[in-house]
């Protein structure tokens, strides 16, 4: 599952653990947990046993499966990173996870004419997937990413990630629009998987944030 949390600034530490709890996935991708309150870490862990937390910045990655080792990539122009996981999954293979959160678009900063500004946004985002696809093509096997990734599906860069990664999961296996930020009735957190064939992919009813969790299930 894939949610961002929005600092936790919309809802409690109990409405986001029922959340996860609800969704019964084994890996389980956070975004914007930079402010939450610190009890929420502790409330989220004794109400998710069996879970080992990685923590970026700004990004948790909970897993069920076994986790192997983890490291963290700074995110270019940022003070976030992209957070890299390596778990073993029940069939024995080894399945690198990458959570990220991407720049977001200044659509104000083009509407006041600020294009210096807005040149800058657009060089930062192509360097944060350019990371991605480093990353990508680091290793074979199975490479799950997972993100707020600022990004409709449609653009240079979304397709760039679909190249490098793989279809989105929504589009592979999804119904109906898919909003997750339904605010501005757009889709811009996705699920890319190589060598995973997506089943199922659906966005959840949630309160606690600005944001819909997408759960999607792969084979």
């Amino acid at each position: 599952m894939l949610y961002n949390v929005a600092r936790g600034g919309q809802g409690t530490a109990q409405t986001l653990l029922t959340t996860l709890r609800a969704s019964e996935a084994d890996l389980i991708l956070l975004q914007e947990t930079n402010v939450l309150d610190p009890a929420y870490e502790g409330t989220l862990l004794r109400g998710l046993p069996g879970y080992a937390l990685t923590r970026g910045r700004e990004v948790w990655t909970l897993s069920r499966w076994p986790v192997l080792r983890q490291t963290q990539h700074p995110a270019p122009g940022s003070s976030r990173t992209f957070t890299e996981t390596w778990v073993t999954t029940p069939d024995g293979r080894t399945l690198r996870v990458v959570n990220a959160h991407l720049g977001t678009v200044l659509v104000t900063s083009a509407l006041r004419g600020d294009w210096a500004r807005l040149r800058r946004t657009a060089q930062t985002r192509q360097a944060q997937v350019n990371l991605l696809c480093r990353l990508a093509a680091q290793e074979p096997g199975p490479v799950l990413l997972g993100g707020d990734l600022n990004t409709p599906p449609r653009g240079q860069l979304y397709r760039r990630l679909t190249h490098c990664f793989s279809p989105d999961a929504h589009d592979e296996a999804g119904r109906g629009p898919g909003w997750t930020f339904p605010a501005l009735a757009l889709r811009i957190d996705h699920l890319l998987a190589r060598d995973l064939r997506p089943v199922r992919a659906e966005v959840l009813d949630a309160t606690g944030s600005d944001h819909r969790p997408l759960l999607v299930e792969y084979r």
